[in-house]
């Protein structure tokens, strides 16, 4: 995989290229990059698998550099968080903020390596106040309604809020994603066992967590979570 890293900081960026390094080893070549002429140039004559793009570089704004990317996939990696919904509206493929995490920045590399193999990852943006995060739909465990949003709980335990309403969700969300209320959706991957609860039935989840199941769902929950435990690997 050919990577064009462009980031105007030399101990940035020496400290980019040890990370991604240790993560692909031989499996990428870099192009380093300390401003957007120099950026804009290499996208002219070479082509690439992945940018990782800082924004501010040297008082020159980063997006210019993905104006001239066209389809090339970029993941912006930068201390301004604030940026990050401008970011999305630019259809990056992702934002790690900085100080740079290693699993972060690794997830981020995940994803560059399932765009150029041709298998995009299903993923959705979540938009808060100020700033925007993609969260891959293999970790969320369920969703639950929440007035006009929908919170989303992840395999380590965060809690998310979207900006969609659970049926917009559910008509983007992956086939492993079953409505088993009104108010739910549960990711059947990470599903374990129907139980009996006082009211009614109820999902339990990874991490401990229940989901409630409507009356008129059980039967088709059921069917759903026993083809799951029958596939290898549970469901894709």
């Amino acid at each position: 995989m050919r990577l064009l890293l462009v980031e105007d900081e030399a101990s940035a960026m020496r400290r980019l290229v040890r990370l991604v390094g240790d993560y692909l080893g031989n499996r990428a070549s870099f192009c380093c990059v300390d401003h957007v002429a120099s950026a804009v140039e290499q996208l002219e004559t070479v082509a690439f698998d992945g940018i990782l793009l800082d924004l501010n570089l040297g008082g020159s704004d980063g997006f210019e550099v993905m104006r001239a990317a066209g389809r090339t996939p970029c993941v912006v990696v930068s201390a301004h968080a604030d940026r990050s919904l401008e970011a999305f509206d630019h259809a990056v493929l992702d934002f790690v903020p900085k100080p740079i995490v290693p699993a972060r920045l690794a997830r981020a590399l995940d994803r560059l390596a399932a765009m150029d193999a041709g298998q995009r990852r299903p993923s959705l943006v979540v938009r808060s106040i100020g700033r925007a995060e993609i969260v891959d739909c293999d970790d969320l465990v369920r969703i639950q309604g929440a007035d006009d949003y929908a919170e989303l709980v992840t395999i380590d335990g965060r809690h998310l809020l979207h900006d969609g309403g659970l049926t917009l969700l559910e008509r983007r969300l992956p086939p492993n994603f079953i409505r088993v209320h009104r108010s739910h959706i549960v990711n059947v991957a990470h599903a374990s066992a129907i139980v009996r609860q006082e009211g009614g039935a109820a999902l339990r989840m990874a991490g401990g967590q229940f989901a409630p199941i409507s009356r008129r769902r059980l039967q088709m929950v059921e069917r759903r979570l026993l083809e799951g435990q029958a596939s290898p690997g549970g469901c894709q």
